[in-house]
C-alpha cells in the first residue's frame, strides 16, 4: 500500500490546505526521498499533486512523461519540438524547439513533465527565473556527470577530442576555463554562433552557455547537471534510492546545496525486507569462459577489444545461449553492456533511419559465427532508471566491472578509487537489476562474468553494504 501520509506529502512541498501560491526567498532546501525501488515513490508524487501549484516534473523517459501526465489529475503539458515554427532566416530563433515550447509553457504558468534530456534546456530557464514559484520533482537519481572528451580521433556527436579541446577551443579563444573550472565560451565563440557562422560543437556550446561544462585539466572535459536547476524553483524534491556515499550527494556538497536526506527506522526496515527478498528471488551466477575478465571499460572498448578476448566472449555467449537460455522466450533476456560492444558502431534502433534494423555488435559475432543472444535480448544502457519495460524480463546479464570515472570523479572532490568507489558501482548495478522480473516478486537469474562485481553483490544481499 502507498503511504500517503501527511509527512510523505510535505516532503514534496504539497499541503493539500494550503490555497496560497508562496514564492521563495532563498534557494530551497533539498527533499531527498531516499527509499527502495518499487515502493510506489512515483506513485505517491502523482497522487499528490495539487492543483493550486505550478510544477516542474522530470522523469527518465518519454514513456515515463506518458504516464504521468495519464495518471495525473492536474493538468501536466510536455514540451516538444515544432518545426513547422522554424525560421530559416534567423538560425538563433529558437522558438520551434522544446527550449523554445518549454520556456513558453513556463511564462504560462502551466505545469510541465519532461526528461531528464532537456537539463541544459532546464538550466537556461532557470537562469530566467522561470521557475520562481514551481515545485520541482526529480523522479530517480539525475545523472550528476558525464565526460564528454574522448581520446578517439572520430567520436561521437556529443563529444570532442581531447587535443581538438585543447588546440581547436582553448588556444583559438573559444573557450576560457575559469579559476572554479568552469568553462565558459568567449564573445569569439558567442559571436560566430550569432552569425550562424558557428562550425564548432554546438552541444558543447549549449552546455558552456547553460553553466554546465567543466574542466578537469586541458584535455578532460566534464558535464555538471546545472545547479540553477537545483536552487531556483519554491521547492525541490528528489525521489531516489542510495544516496549516501552517491555521487549526488557529493555534487550538492561541492556545490554547497542543503538538503535534508534522512531515513527513518521504517525506511531502514522496508531496505531489510527488500535485501532479504532479493536473497530469496535471485540466483547470482557467472559465465564460465569469461569469468576470468576484468570487464572493464578500458579492456572492452572496441578499440582495444583484442581478438582473443572477443573470441572468448562470442564463444562463452553462444554457449550460454544454447544450454541455460535454450527455452528462454524472445525479449526474456535484459542484457547491458558497452552500446558499442552490444550494437555494430554503437548504434541502436533509435540511432538509425526508421526502417533499419540494428546489427549485432563485436561480442554478438565475429565472422560468421554467432552468439544467438542478439535478437534474443533486448540492450539496456547501464544507467537506465525509472522504467518498467523490462520488468518482464526473468534474465539479466551484466557484462560490467562498473568504475567511477578519473574525470569525474576529481572535478566531484571524490576518490576514484576505494570504499566510495565499490559504493558507486553497486548503487548502479542494483538499480539496474531492479528494472527486471524481480519488481513483480518474480524470480531471476543474474549472470555477473565480472568477479568483483559479483562479490559486491552479494556483499550488498548480505547487508555488508
Amino acid at each position: 500500500m502507498l503511504d500517503h501520509s501527511p509527512q510523505i506529502l510535505r516532503q514534496f512541498g504539497i499541503s493539500p490546505d494550503d490555497t496560497t501560491p508562496q514564492f521563495q526567498a532563498a534557494a530551497p532546501v533539498v527533499q531527498v526521498i531516499d527509499r527502495i525501488c518499487g515502493a510506489g515513490k512515483t506513485s505517491a508524487m502523482i497522487s499528490s499533486l495539487n492543483p493550486l501549484r505550478q510544477y516542474l516534473i522530470v522523469t527518465p523517459l518519454l514513456e515515463d512523461v506518458q504516464e504521468i501526465i495519464h495518471r495525473a489529475e492536474v493538468p501536466l503539458v510536455q514540451p516538444v519540438a515544432r518545426l513547422e515554427l522554424a525560421n530559416p532566416d534567423d538560425p538563433n530563433d529558437i522558438s520551434h524547439t522544446k527550449r523554445g515550447h518549454l520556456r513558453e509553457l513556463l511564462m504560462a504558468g502551466e505545469s510541465v513533465v519532461c526528461t531528464h534530456a532537456l537539463y541544459s534546456d532546464l538550466a537556461y530557464v532557470a537562469r530566467e527565473g522561470l521557475l520562481t514559484g514551481y515545485d520541482i520533482c526529480i523522479d530517480e537519481v539525475p545523472k550528476t556527470s558525464d565526460l564528454l572528451s574522448s581520446g578517439s580521433k572520430t567520436p561521437s556527436a556529443d563529444r570532442v577530442n581531447g587535443i581538438v579541446w585543447r588546440n581547436q577551443y582553448l588556444r583559438d579563444g573559444y573557450a576560457e576555463i575559469r579559476e572554479n573550472r568552469q568553462v565558459h565560451p568567449t564573445d569569439k565563440w558567442r559571436n560566430d554562433v550569432l552569425r550562424g557562422e558557428n562550425t564548432l560543437s554546438q552541444t558543447l556550446y549549449s552546455h558552456a552557455e547553460a553553466g554546465c561544462l567543466w574542466a578537469c585539466g586541458e584535455t578532460v572535459l566534464v558535464w555538471e547537471l546545472p545547479v540553477a536547476l537545483l536552487t531556483s524553483g519554491r521547492s525541490l524534491t528528489i525521489m531516489t534510492y542510495r544516496f549516501a556515499g552517491s555521487l549526488l550527494q557529493a555534487f550538492m556538497d561541492k556545490h554547497g546545496i542543503r538538503y535534508e536526506a534522512g531515513r527513518t527506522p521504517e525506511h531502514q526496515a522496508e531496505e531489510e525486507r527488500l535485501r532479504t527478498r532479493a536473497r530469496e528471488l535471485i540466483t547470482v551466477t557467472t559465465i564460465p569462459g569469461i569469468d576470468g575478465m576484468q570487464f572493464t571499460v578500458n579492456e572492452l572498448d572496441p578499440g582495444r577489444l583484442t581478438a582473443t578476448h572477443q573470441r572468448r566472449m562470442v564463444n562463452a555467449l553462444k554457449r550460454l545461449r544454447v544450454t541455460d537460455l535454450k527455452e528462454a522466450p524472445a525479449g526474456s533476456v535484459l542484457v547491458t553492456s558497452l552500446k558499442s560492444l552490444w550494437y555494430r558502431d554503437g548504434k541502436s534502433e533509435a540511432d538509425l533511419p526508421p526502417g533499419s534494423k540494428p546489427q549485432p555488435g563485436p561480442i554478438c559475432k565475429q565472422g560468421r559465427k554467432t552468439t544467438g543472444l542478439f535478437n534474443l535480448s533486448r540492450w539496456s544502457a547501464n544507467v537506465t532508471r525509472g522504467t518498467n519495460a523490462f520488468r518482464d524480463c526473468q534474465t539479466v546479464i551484466y557484462l560490467y566491472n562498473k568504475n567511477l570515472n578519473p574525470g569525474i570523479a576529481k572535478t566531484l572532490g571524490v576518490p576514484s578509487q576505494g570504499e566510495f568507489n565499490d559504493l558507486f558501482a553497486v548503487s548502479e548495478m542494483v538499480q539496474f537489476v531492479y528494472r527486471s522480473a524481480i519488481r513483480d516478486g518474480k524470480q531471476i537469474t543474474l549472470y555477473v562474468p565480472s568477479k568483483r562485481m559479483r562479490s559486491l553483490f552479494q556483499r550488498w544481499l548480505c547487508g555488508d553494504i
